[in-house]
């Protein structure tokens, strides 16, 4: 009690997001500077290392997402700094084992708009902006997000908007054959399909229409799998000098594979394998649930995405176990 006391983030905290500082008159201003200020230098923000714990865990303390982050969140305005704060400190509290959704529920209204936020960082491109790079352990911090809505689809607000994501839009990725294939072998959804590209003609006629496959929610599930095999692909690297950045690392090992003749040495980056047990625990979760299952399943098999995690060096390395269990559970 006395280390919290005396730390700096607790007297930030009581200064901008206490209830003693919210019932002063006037409250204090929403600073945002600070917001990205918090999240470079205590969530890891500014640094290729993920947030140290007890960190994480002393702005939960605080009710940072409660008292500051969601109440002052408006779309279209929020920072990539302010949206990345807000999944870290949801992610916070489903490791903590508490409510996750229920400050969220006292402004419902902004909850798709946060939700359009989430899946624009991961757009690249669409509808004319390009999304940030992330670094490593955002990318599993992403990934942890999207794993903990998909374990929320009791919860009536996160539901329909997550479902949307694994809909039967998601077969625009399907290669042609594979697509003809299922909707012959499927008479019943074959009409679905149909009526849904009737709607996108007529829509198309609108003005600021845009095509499904530039639509974030779209492109978020195919845009994920290329995320993955991409990091599969590179995340055997050579071993890194002492202190050296893990994602240059990374790149520089798998240039090194590539003029090897196929032969890649080293051990598969911490980050990387983090990342990629991660990824394998979201199919795994989205093959389990009836509701997910049914589209993301043959997508996953027009890619071939098992056989590629089984066929990949890093299914081979010894400091890879817990990937070779996961990737048998996903079979």
């Amino acid at each position: 009690m006395r280390e919290i006391k005396s730390d700096k983030l607790t007297s930030t905290a009581a200064a901008n997001w206490s209830t003693a500082a919210r019932q002063a008159q006037p409250p204090p201003a929403f600073d945002p500077s600070l917001v990205q200020s918090i999240y470079l230098t205590e969530l890891g923000g500014g640094s290729e290392q993920p947030a140290a714990l007890k960190r994480v865990m002393l702005l939960e303390v605080s009710q940072y997402l409660e008292n500051y982050l969601w109440p002052h969140y408006e779309a279209g305005a929020a920072s990539f700094e302010h949206v990345m704060s807000i999944i870290l400190m949801v992610n916070e509290k489903f490791r903590e084992g508490v409510p996750a959704w229920t400050c969220f529920e006292k402004r419902q209204e902004a909850f798709p708009d946060f939700f359009r936020a989430c899946l624009q960082l991961k757009a690249d491109g669409a509808e004319g902006q390009a999304a940030r790079p992330m670094r490593m352990h955002e990318r599993t911090s992403f990934l942890i997000f999207t794993i903990n809505l998909f374990q929320s689809l009791e919860h009536e607000m996160v539901r329909p908007l997550v479902l949307k994501l694994v809909s039967l839009p998601l077969w625009r990725a399907l290669s042609p054959a594979r697509l003809q294939l299922e909707l012959h072998a499927l008479p019943q959804l074959a009409k679905h399909w149909k009526l849904l590209n009737k709607k996108e003609a007529k829509a198309s006629k609108q003005p600021g229409y845009v095509p499904p496959p530039q639509r974030p929610d779209t492109r978020f599930v195919p845009g994920l799998l290329n995320e993955f095999l991409e990091t599969l692909e590179q995340a055997l690297a050579a071993e890194e000098a002492e202190g050296g950045a893990p994602d240059v690392a990374m790149a520089e090992g798998a240039a090194a594979g590539g003029r090897g003749g196929g032969q890649q040495a080293g051990r598969v980056q911490p980050q990387a394998r983090a990342y990629l047990e991660r990824f394998l625990e979201l199919l795994i979760d989205l093959l389990s649930q009836l509701p997910t299952r049914r589209f993301v399943r043959t997508l996953l098999d027009d890619r071939a995405i098992l056989i590629k995690i089984k066929l990949s060096p890093v299914y081979q390395r010894p400091e890879a176990a817990l990937y070779r269990q996961l990737a048998d559970l996903l079979q």
